[in-house]
């Protein structure tokens, strides 16, 4: 195989790669495993400086981008990952070329006190206050009896800490059992917290972007034998340059597919008929874009509901709506 690679395939590979942080040799081998490109390290370099990707030496985005790009992390979810996350961050999310000193730079100026706190070990915990009944429920298991065959699983009501349910049974890691647990709570209480709705997909957002950041970033090596030490991304494929091998079986892919038809359920973010509702009562109604338009929504969500329910007919058309499902909504 000659030692070329397509010019328009290339740029977006090793741009691909280069921005996840793959050294020389693991994207030539990525090229060839994966891609079935054969090229050499010295090819490689020349198409790189062809395309102006350097490591060492290179023209930082424009600093506006970069600042604002800091400050909504330092607002948002990544306000907890110290300097070195950010700067991956920076780099995968908002695809922007900075160095890991101008980051710590910036968060010095606009995140002192938790560059001080990580500097002396310190977690800043989140701060969450429940506004009132029923307006975020808290569930979790408790593995201690496990051993025993007894796993308990069970939820609180986060604002008055009253216990919803406290079960023992076979699991507590089935979600079709968490799920009976909800849903016979919610017929006895007549009601469900409305949060899912609003701030489902800001959450479902940031957990992709854990994810992606959790594949890309660099595991130091440890004195543990038989730890492999590297990026996650690189390490799972192809995993021979560490030593190992691919241990994957083939599938059916049909057979999967019955499985998943006949056994599983697709997860929801949020009941469809609580999005009916939400739509009717606001037919211009966008996904919120950040915590700040999510907490925005809850609340005129809130405020219209209890509004429908004050008023008789439309208490009558919404009992009518959600007693066809076979549940009644209330909200405080």
């Amino acid at each position: 195989m000659a030692d070329y690679i397509p010019p328009a395939r290339a740029e977006y590979l090793i741009k691909y790669y280069f921005i996840k942080n793959c050294t020389y040799n693991k994207i030539v081998a990525i090229l060839e495993k994966k891609h079935n490109i054969k090229t050499s390290l010295s090819s490689l370099k020349r198409f790189l400086s062809i395309l102006g990707l350097k490591r060492k030496e290179f023209e930082e985005s424009d600093l506006e981008d970069i600042v604002y790009a800091i400050v909504e992390e330092v607002h948002g979810a990544g306000y907890n990952l110290g300097y070195r996350s950010p700067h991956e961050k920076l780099k995968t999310v908002w695809e922007l070329e900075v160095k890991r000193d101008t980051v710590y730079l910036i968060l010095s100026i606009a995140d002192p006190e938790g560059i001080s706190d990580r500097a002396a070990r310190k977690l800043r915990r989140r701060q969450f206050h429940s506004r009132g009944s029923n307006f975020a429920w808290s569930m979790d298991g408790y593995d201690k009896l496990k051993a025993f065959s007894l796993p308990i699983h069970g939820c609180i009501d986060a604002f008055s800490r009253k216990i919803l349910w406290l079960e023992v049974g076979t699991t507590n890691n089935d979600p079709r059992v968490t799920a009976h647990h909800y849903l016979e709570t919610v017929k006895k209480l007549k009601c469900v917290p409305i949060m899912q709705f609003c701030f489902g997909l800001l959450i479902k957002k940031d957990l992709r972007e854990s994810k992606l950041l959790w594949n890309q970033h660099l595991i130091r090596k440890q004195s543990s034998k038989g730890v492999t030490h590297g990026r996650p991304f690189f390490m799972y494929n192809p995993p021979e340059r560490f030593g190992s091998k691919d241990y994957r079986k083939p599938v059916d892919l049909d057979a999967v597919d019955r499985l998943l038809r006949k056994y599983t359920k697709e997860p929801q973010l949020y009941d469809p008929l609580f999005a009916e509702v939400a739509y009717s009562l606001i037919p211009e109604l966008k996904t919120p874009v950040d915590a700040d338009e999510a907490l925005q929504l809850y609340k005129k969500l809130l405020c219209m509901i209890n509004t429908q329910l004050n008023d008789e007919e439309s208490m009558a058309r919404f009992y009518h709506f959600f007693n066809s499902w076979g549940c009644i909504f209330f909200f405080f």
